[in-house]
């Protein structure tokens, strides 16, 4: 399977993903884009999209470490050197029209049509586990 993804200006729900239901500059993208497609063999999908990095730090004395959490002082953050695994999830894959297709579905960094506009963003939200 071969796929471009593009990245939308705004967030949208999983029960919000439809073309009637884009905004602004994201309405006039999909369009234009979705009236190419229908010139070419492509075809054109809405999908929540997840960037998942999973970390793994140094071991830490558990002496010290027993400190930190009694102090409520925690590094959470992946530093270099750590070992980082990071994985982009398709989470729902959609048509224009709403209609469910696939969902968790595995792509590269390469399937971006503009890799570097995500690194603009920070997570929507952090999960820590030890």
């Amino acid at each position: 399977m071969n796929f471009l993804c593009h990245y939308l200006e705004h967030q949208y729900t999983e029960t919000s993903l439809s073309l009637s239901r884009l905004v602004r500059g994201d309405l006039q993208v999909v369009t234009r884009v979705a009236h190419a497609a229908e010139q070419t063999d492509f075809i054109v999908y809405l999908v929540t999209f997840e960037r998942r990095r999973v970390g793994c730090h140094d071991e830490i004395d558990s002496e010290v470490e027993s400190e930190f959490e009694s102090r409520g002082d925690h590094d959470h953050e992946l530093h270099e050197g750590d070992e980082i695994l990071d994985e982009w999830v398709l989470e729902k894959v959609v048509t224009l029209d709403g209609t469910y297709v696939a969902e968790d579905i595995l792509i590269g960094r390469d399937d971006l049509v503009d890799p570097k506009a995500l690194d603009e963003y920070g997570p929507d939200k952090e999960e820590y586990s030890g």
